[in-house]
């Protein structure tokens, strides 16, 4: 039966930003096709406003009476802001909640080294430098009072949604310990689709170029680009064949990142900033992902179903959904700048186990298409 269903985020629906930015307008798209009539609802956190083609809709429940909604798709699982909207007033449809990274995400990117970090970074204002400080000199109380922060946030969350989404299963025993629910009825794992529309056909012939790529927001907390900056000073004292390191994206640390690769004398690394990444998958045969924390780690599929090899760092649960180490890609033990770029020369000198590697992640990615996904989107609609 078809549903009139919206989907609400933080941001513009925008392919080229981030990933739960494409992932929302492919479920959108491929939900259309199937039938389904899907709206867009844009919710302004910084004023609490919820905006509907370009204009502010004022009650939310009124909105989702007057539209006839079936169906609400609340992507920013990080909030319980729109629950909250909800909540205070009635409205009989079906409320789907999504989480897009680890439930406890923030407790890896705001761990002890970066809170001293930020205590002495130089380019924060005096304020914000005292702020962390205070942070720092009560740091375990910091972290307690933050954990019970989002336990409190995702129950909210969970107890008013008819279903709750993670991305892997792997993050079901971290939702269960925050909320303290054992069963975790409403709870479901729904991986994200592929990105794009490129047939294994296709995939296969694509010539491939002596350049490794990086797909990322350029937020060093979370993605730790400076590591891979570092790994790669390492490869170009070994590499002899000329090989690129191609960085897409953008984000507040992109200048820092720039002056990093300048400081470290690198020679061969592009940043290309926020651009379509589709054309730098086709010619990369090596993929890097350094994160330090992911709900998915979507441009490891996006990269894979393009056959370009992934070396990540083994840093969150749902990684091991996607890669499997030595069969389809590489996993390095976290944070072992050596090892991971290690791994990465070997990989360079090694055209038949690159080529077999890619051939595999290209199969395995299949796992995620479209179809298969939506399959599942729609029995929870």
């Amino acid at each position: 039966m078809a549903k009139r269903v919206v989907f609400s985020w933080i941001f513009p629906v925008d392919v080229l930003g981030g990933g739960i930015e494409r992932v929302t307008r492919r479920l959108m798209d491929g939900l259309s096709k199937r039938g389904h009539d899907c709206l867009y609802l844009q919710h302004d956190v910084e004023t609490s406003r919820f905006i509907f083609n370009g204009d502010d809709i004022g009650d939310l429940c009124e909105f989702l009476d007057n539209q006839n909604i079936d169906v609400l798709v609340n992507q920013n699982g990080y909030s319980s802001m729109m629950t909250d909207a909800i909540s205070r007033a009635q409205w009989s449809g079906h409320y789907i909640v999504c989480h897009h990274n680890e439930p406890m995400y923030l407790r890896k990117i705001y761990g002890l080294r970066r809170v001293i970090a930020e205590v002495r970074a130089g380019e924060n204002s005096l304020g914000a430098r005292l702020a962390w400080l205070a942070r720092l000199i009560s740091y375990p109380l910091w972290q307690k009072l933050s954990i019970r922060r989002i336990a409190e946030t995702q129950a909210r969350n969970y107890w008013r949604a008819n279903r709750y989404v993670v991305l892997s299963p792997s993050f079901l025993p971290q939702l269960k310990w925050l909320i303290k629910k054992p069963d975790l009825s409403k709870a479901v794992a729904i991986p994200n689709p592929l990105s794009f529309e490129i047939s294994p056909e296709e995939a296969e012939q694509l010539p491939k170029k002596n350049e490794v790529l990086i797909v990322a927001r350029l937020y060093d907390a979370e993605k730790r680009i400076s590591a891979a900056l570092a790994a790669w000073q390492i490869i170009e004292t070994q590499d002899q064949e000329g090989w690129k390191l191609k960085i897409v994206g953008d984000g507040p640390d992109a200048q820092f990142l720039q002056q990093r690769a300048r400081a470290l004398g690198l020679e061969r690394v592009e940043f290309l900033g926020q651009q379509d990444p589709m054309s730098h998958y086709k010619s990369a045969s090596i993929f890097l992902m350094t994160s330090r924390v992911e709900g998915w780690g979507l441009t490891l599929t996006e990269a894979m179903q393009h056959r370009a090899v992934p070396i990540a760092f083994d840093a969150y649960a749902s990684l091991r959904d996607i890669v499997e180490d030595g069969e389809n890609g590489i996993i390095v033990a976290n944070s072992d700048v050596a090892a991971f770029a290690e791994q990465t020369v070997q990989l360079m000198r090694d055209t038949e186990r690159r080529k077999s590697l890619a051939a595999k992640a290209l199969a395995s990615s299949q796992s995620y298409g479209l179809d298969l996904v939506l399959d599942r989107w729609e029995t929870i609609l």
